[in-house]
């Protein structure tokens, strides 16, 4: 059996793109794409991914070439999630809310050889590619894209390629890449670094071709039929598998690797295995500190159910370890969460002399000018925690510090809890 090899007759490698010329094929006339005015067919929209693929490989993109957008959901947006990979290239979108500096930051890690900038965004990526020319650092190719609704003429200054000029020049009949491999990698997106430098999680073209079987099954049958899919995926769109594909999840000790009891409150860390991600771009140390003992560690901390549901109780970073005992920050702060005083709060490790560490919570008050009462707070907690997980100190602040997607910098909150001692009146 071994000597039947794979061929084109029998063997397709998964890919994204291949739904686009089937949606093309049988649902040409239906409408794709609804922008302010402006309406497009699955026609059109297969024509414009052809040709804006067309006109990157023009410019010199190749397989494996990261190509960055910073950009909200426009549809220039939607058309580069096809025209992109079309172009064997890999695409990296970039949120929007992010600074200069830390755009400069991905640009710079993943090379990128192009980069697309909708006009509302012109300023912040003419700052980041500063902030690179300035380190001596080589930018990418800059392309605008301007409002296609309601175009703006916004002046392209340094930036001379403009996305809709691109789209027209490229030949939609151009003989483009194929997929060689369904391993290849088809996108790059980088974690927020609440920690450390941000990482570029960089995704294959089966695992993102995997994850639309879920949806294909469910509300949007009435549109897609099933024939786009190869039969792998037809079989795990009928069975409704998870989105991510996996072939197995546990949770384990980190350190043995073993089970935990399925109690429902045995700690343990969320390990995964199946379609993931290829792995951390130019990072050796953290996939070696990501796959471990043919896992994938997660970094969250979970319990096991008796019925063998998985529940994530925090991360990984995020535990206190309170003389032998761990807790969940969390649960902790759900419970804060609850009293009435209370608007946000945040619950780290402080050191603690005895203990080793302990809960210290940071919180926000509803009413500044009243405040509230941290012995109301504290002994709110002992009402409904276990005494180990009580707060022996409470720290009242304006604000939790975020970084620009949201996320609560809890490092910076450890950092100034290092420097506290635990409250006489909360010392149990």
């Amino acid at each position: 059996m071994d000597k039947l090899p794979k061929r084109p007759a029998n063997y397709v490698p998964l890919s994204p793109v291949v739904f686009l010329p089937r949606a093309s094929a049988v649902y040409g006339d239906r409408t794709s794409v609804v922008y302010g005015r402006l309406k497009f067919t699955w026609r059109q929209t297969h024509e414009r991914c052809r040709r804006l693929a067309a006109a990157l490989v023009s410019l010199g993109v190749r397989k494996n070439d990261v190509v960055s957008v910073l950009a909200p959901n426009v549809p220039a947006m939607y058309e580069m999630h096809f025209a992109v990979p079309m172009a064997a290239a890999v695409l990296n979108t970039i949120n929007t809310r992010l600074d200069a500096q830390a755009v400069a930051v991905i640009l710079r890690h993943s090379q990128a050889k192009v980069l697309f900038v909708d006009y509302e965004y012109v300023r912040l990526a003419h700052d980041a590619l500063q902030i690179m020319a300035d380190a001596g650092v080589p930018v990418p190719l800059v392309a605008v894209i301007d409002d296609i609704d309601r175009p703006t003429g916004v002046r392209l200054g340094l930036f001379k390629l403009e996305y809709e000029a691109l789209v027209s020049k490229g030949d939609p009949a151009a003989e483009l890449p194929l997929l060689a491999d369904e391993w290849d990698a088809v996108a790059l997106n980088y974690t927020s670094g609440t920690t450390s430098a941000p990482k570029g999680v960089v995704t294959h073209s089966y695992g993102l071709t995997e994850a639309t079987g879920p949806a294909l099954a469910c509300e949007w049958r009435h549109q897609w039929d099933l024939l786009p899919l190869p039969e792998r995926s037809r079989l795990k769109a009928r069975q409704g598998v998870s989105v991510l594909s996996l072939a197995d999840a546990n949770v384990v000790d980190d350190d043995t690797m073993s089970s935990v009891p399925h109690d429902g409150k045995s700690l343990g860390e969320i390990v995964l295995r199946g379609s993931l991600m290829k792995g951390y771009l130019n990072n050796p140390e953290a996939n070696e500190k990501a796959f471990k003992g043919g896992w994938f560690m997660t970094g969250d901390v979970g319990v096991v159910h008796p019925d063998g549901y998985i529940e994530i109780k925090d991360r990984s970073k995020d535990v206190i370890i309170s003389g032998g005992e761990n807790i969940c920050s969390k649960e902790v702060e759900e419970v804060l969460h609850q009293h009435p005083t209370v608007a946000d709060a945040a619950v780290v490790a402080m050191p603690h002399p005895h203990w080793g560490e302990t809960p210290c919570a940071f919180l926000v008050a509803k009413d500044k000018a009243a405040g509230l009462c941290k012995d109301e707070v504290i002994t709110f907690c002992r009402e409904r925690l276990p005494r180990f997980m009580v707060p022996r100190k409470v720290v009242v602040i304006d604000a939790l510090p975020r970084n620009a997607l949201g996320k609560v910098e809890k490092v910076k909150l450890r950092d100034a809890a290092r420097n506290l001692v635990p409250s006489a009146v909360s010392r149990l």
